[in-house]
């Protein structure tokens, strides 16, 4: 008994590829076709189905795999190919071998002839037998290669590392009814049939030369377009470029309004508060010049000259009274200054504010004491401090009038613990005008060589002098002075 083994052969004796060249059908007017295959044992059992290959006169279609379960089969010596194809539904496109999805293999019957897809029939073409013997044959021998120029319905079969082999049975140009084809004389055609060419070739060449030269025609008008839309764009961003510039120029002067609206208004403030200052002295003179006149009318019956010697001497009086007292509070604190520059007041050594602790706590208690006596002088000669003192011992401050805020402005005497050197330093240039204004009162002039202690001690010199040279007179009207 003889046993057939089972084979694990994928492919048909090395077939590896199907393809159709020059597919026509006069039944259809040779068009454009929508086709696929099946492939046949010897006993009529559908094995394999391709997929299907859309809108082309030469389809190829992708390598043959095979089920498992067909394996057996494949000892045939003679293989049928059923070409199944309809008239494809999209008219204009070319010849562009698009490939779509079918199935491999069905389980119905193959006795039914029409496939349907997307609603249109399938038919049944053209039967290819081939005879794999003579196919194996063929491939084994050594034959020139043949002018790829394929006649109509040219079957090629492609064997694993052999290239294209085709019949050269043609049928006629001129059949309706295609029989079944028998191949079995074969000629190898090429190792690769993708340059060949051929009369569906020649009519794509021509479709493809009168588009191309449409779309010369056509990009030649899109250029024509592009150059004049192209010409207008720029005109218009010249255009918009100017605008730019004019409104780049009205902004500039725009802000160069405002900004000299702004001074302008800040220009007429300051003349209203000048104007209000000018009213309020117009006032204040007006009012000292009545005052003055209401003097004058109350003391013209009292200008005879008893009254004035009596004013003289009492004036005369009210100097050596005061030049008196400026003495004893020398006495009671004492300036004393060095060759080196040095000074001190009631034996505390003032040197100027540097950071250092011991230092800057001997300077302000020396000002402290400096600000009392100021204090005490301004009281003793009725004279207002421009800038008045806030005693405090050693935290002594000084106020600086401010009629742009709520009230005036404090400024320490002292180094504070945020050791601000900058309030310290205008403290001590304020007490230096308060110090100015009593040397003026005395008829002398500030020295800026000499700190504030030194013109201190000069007012003071000058009012032990002052007393000196008045204290002659003051001996001879010593009676009057007692009777009065």
């Amino acid at each position: 008994a003889t046993r057939h083994l089972p084979s694990n052969q994928k492919r048909l004796r090395h077939l590896n590829c199907i393809a159709i060249r020059n597919l026509r059908l006069p039944s259809w007017n040779n068009q454009l076709l929508d086709c696929y295959y099946t492939l046949h044992s010897a006993d009529g059992t559908e094995v394999y189905r391709s997929e299907t290959v859309s809108c082309s006169r030469n389809p190829a279609w992708q390598r043959i795999e095979l089920p498992d379960q067909h394996s057996s089969k494949l000892i045939d010596e003679c293989i049928s190919i059923h070409l199944w194809a309809r008239p494809s539904s999209n008219n204009g496109c070319e010849d562009a071998s698009t490939v779509t999805d079918a199935p491999r293999l069905s389980s119905a019957s193959t006795s039914s002839s029409l496939h349907a897809d997307q609603g249109i029939a399938f038919s049944n073409v053209i039967h290819y037998n081939i005879d794999m013997r003579a196919l194996t044959f063929y491939t084994r021998r050594f034959d020139a290669q043949i002018t790829p120029k394929f006649p109509i319905n040219t079957l090629l079969c492609q064997l694993v590392y052999k290239g294209w082999y085709s019949s050269p049975n043609i049928p006629p140009a001129n059949t309706h009814e295609l029989s079944a084809l028998v191949m079995n004389t074969f000629v190898r055609v090429s190792s690769g049939i993708r340059s060949s060419y051929s009369l569906s070739d020649i009519d794509r060449l021509r479709a493809s030369r009168a588009s191309l030269t449409h779309a010369k025609s056509r990009i030649a008008k899109l250029e024509e377009e592009f150059a004049a839309t192209l010409a207008a764009q720029e005109s218009r961003s010249i255009v918009l470029r100017q605008l730019d510039e004019q409104q780049s120029q009205l902004n500039l002067l725009a802000t160069r309004i405002k900004h000299v609206s702004t001074k302008l208004h800040a220009d007429q403030a300051r003349l209203e508060l000048l104007d209000a200052r000018k009213q309020a002295l117009s006032a204040q003179v007006a009012a000292s010049k009545q005052k003055y006149a209401e003097e004058q009318s109350r003391l013209e019956p009292l200008a005879g000259s008893s009254l004035k010697t009596s004013l003289r001497k009492t004036e005369r009086l009210l100097r050596l009274r005061q030049l008196t007292i400026l003495l004893q509070l020398h006495s009671i604190f004492p300036i004393r200054m060095s060759s080196s520059g040095a000074c001190n007041i009631m034996d505390v050594m003032y040197h100027p504010i540097t950071g250092k602790v011991d230092a800057d706590e001997d300077a302000a208690i020396a000002l402290g004491y400096l600000a009392h006596l100021v204090i005490l002088i301004s009281k003793y000669l009725h004279i207002p401090l421009r800038y008045p003192l806030l005693f405090s011992g050693s935290k002594t401050r000084i106020l600086e009038p401010s009629p742009s805020q709520s009230g005036p402005i404090e400024y320490p005497l002292y180094l504070s613990r945020t050791k601000d050197k900058e309030a310290v330093t205008t403290g001590l240039r304020l007490l230096t005008q308060d110090v100015s204004q009593l040397l003026v009162y005395m008829g002398l002039r500030y020295r800026e060589k000499d700190n504030v202690f030194g013109n201190l001690h000069r007012l003071m010199v000058e009012a032990h002098g002052n007393l000196k040279r008045m204290a002659t007179p003051a001996k001879s009207t010593a009676p009057e002075e007692s009777a009065a």
